[in-house]
């Protein structure tokens, strides 16, 4: 498995959030303290999303797109917002 292979530098750097797309969904989910979002809700047709995990915080197959605002004194605010503006999901990552 692939995470077998990241998770070991994930916990070397201290990672605390890794951001990625390539699924056509939205996925929020914390492995080993770690949150990884899925944000691929744009540029092609939606995937339907897959079986729910225990560590996954939120999911969705809607057009989305992402808002970062990043206080480096902080941290950084997240949000997944719908083409209308309806935000649908947020996060906080504090500065550790």
């Amino acid at each position: 498995v692939v995470m077998d292979h990241i998770r070991p530098v994930l916990d070397q750097y201290n990672v605390t959030v890794v951001i990625n797309g390539h699924d056509h969904h939205y996925e929020r989910l914390i492995l080993d303290d770690t949150t990884h979002l899925v944000i691929g809700g744009g540029g092609g047709t939606l995937d339907p999303c897959h079986e729910v995990l225990a560590e996954t915080q939120a999911v969705a197959s809607i057009p989305h797109y992402a808002r970062f605002r990043v206080d480096p004194a902080a941290g950084m605010t997240f949000e997944a917002i719908t083409p209308d503006g309806a935000v649908f999901d947020t996060a906080y990552f504090p500065v550790v």
